[in-house]
């Protein structure tokens, strides 16, 4: 999310010309207008401070509670690193955040009904359903088979578990749309790998049974290991209770993404 991005980049850049007592004013300063209505905490340590000034600080923790992120609503978020150590001159000169040795962090999330909606809605969440493959068979009667696109609308958290989405979904060479709801619960197989567990959809009232969906489509299993370049992300928790969905788990960069032009304008 571009607002996340630069605010961790605008923390490092601030530590540049002030103690980390002061980037730390300023990095709360600017998250507190992501939460208006509700609180932020922001602990930036270095001991002794001027060791920021060379690449180095022992720690950075934020806590929001009632924010948005990046146009989306986040009931909690928290992220602490260990040990971040950076290049001081690529930062100063040239505005790109470069890491000297491998960050750790932890973090967790948790997010409402309203939050993944809005989550759903990100153009880089909506470019991924796009051109979606049917597998062969799935529908008879055509030669090559057709793509699909989905359009999320709405996601709905049961206290099961169960996570219902509805939306519309799309055969462009065909000129089809039409309306779907569809429920399945998350699975954590493992530290780095989710997968969906009792799929069901229903088009136009129709149901499609779970025997139809498993002879024609592979549910997805999502390796976390391999979905962000440069980053080893492992899951703790994944729990969906009272309506909503609470992620946990660390990681560790190997580098940080390079700050796109129009993005290094806005830092200071």
């Amino acid at each position: 999310m571009p607002a996340l991005v630069l605010l961790v980049f605008t923390l490092f850049y601030s530590l540049l010309a002030a103690t980390p007592q002061v980037a730390q004013h300023v990095l709360t300063d600017r998250l507190d207008r992501l939460a208006p209505h509700g609180k932020v905490k922001v602990e930036i340590r270095a001991d002794p401070p001027i060791r920021a000034l060379g690449g180095e600080i022992d720690k950075v923790g934020i806590d929001i509670t009632h924010g948005v992120i990046g146009g989306v609503p986040v009931d909690n978020l928290a992220l602490a690193t260990g040990k971040v150590s950076y290049d001081t001159i690529a930062l100063l000169f040239h505005k790109q955040l470069e890491l000297t040795a491998p960050l750790d962090a932890s973090g967790s999330v948790d997010l409402s009904d309203a939050g993944l909606t809005r989550l759903l809605a990100l153009p880089e969440i909506q470019g991924q359903l796009r051109d979606l493959p049917i597998p062969g068979n799935f529908m008879p009667g055509f030669g090559a088979q057709p793509s699909i696109d989905l359009e999320p609308r709405k996601v709905t958290l049961s206290d099961d578990g169960t996570v219902r989405l509805s939306g519309l979904v799309s055969v462009p060479d065909i000129g089809l749309v039409l309306p779907f709801e569809a429920s399945a619960k998350l699975v954590l197989l493992d530290a780095e790998h989710i997968t969906i567990f009792a799929p069901e959809v229903d088009i136009l009232g129709n149901r499609l049974r779970t025997g139809q969906l498993l002879g024609h489509i592979q549910l997805p299993v999502f390796d976390l290991a391999t979905m962000v370049p440069g980053v080893r992300m492992h899951l703790d928790e994944l729990d969906i209770t009272k309506g909503e969905l609470h992620v946990q788990g660390h990681a560790t960069l190997a580098y940080l993404p390079k700050l796109p032009p129009a993005v290094q304008k806005l830092l200071p």
